[in-house]
């Protein structure tokens, strides 16, 4: 799938028009109209990430839709914490809670409280 196929396919879930996709990326529709028929081929990572951003997905998810690379192997990917903190603007407590709900899960924390209600 062509980078311009990806970016229609996402508009299209995400109910905009190209005009309603300019606007909220910040670029002509024109533009947007180029993007989905392939005529631009040196589009600025601003506004990859622009666009990405208005239709609620990542750079990263245009650009492996598109070809340019491939996913990366779950032993490339980072670290859950990692991940988080390069992801969200949480705090660090909250990263915590949230490192710490996970290991009660994977020790079978969830079986025990269905137990006790």
């Amino acid at each position: 799938m062509a980078l311009g196929e990806r970016i229609k396919e996402l508009r299209e879930l995400n109910n905009l028009t190209q005009a309603q996709l300019a606007s909220k990326a910040g670029v002509s529709p024109a533009y947007v109209s180029r993007l989905e028929a392939g005529q631009c081929y040196n589009i600025s990572i601003k506004v990859l990430v622009q666009i990405a951003r208005s239709l609620n997905t990542t750079p990263d998810d245009l650009l492996y839709s598109a070809g340019y690379y491939e996913r990366p192997s779950h032993e490339q990917l980072p670290d859950l914490t990692t991940y988080i903190r390069l992801t969200t603007k949480l705090d660090a407590q909250t990263i915590k809670e949230i490192e710490d709900f996970i290991a009660f899960k994977t020790a079978g924390g969830a079986s025990a409280v269905r137990r006790v209600g």
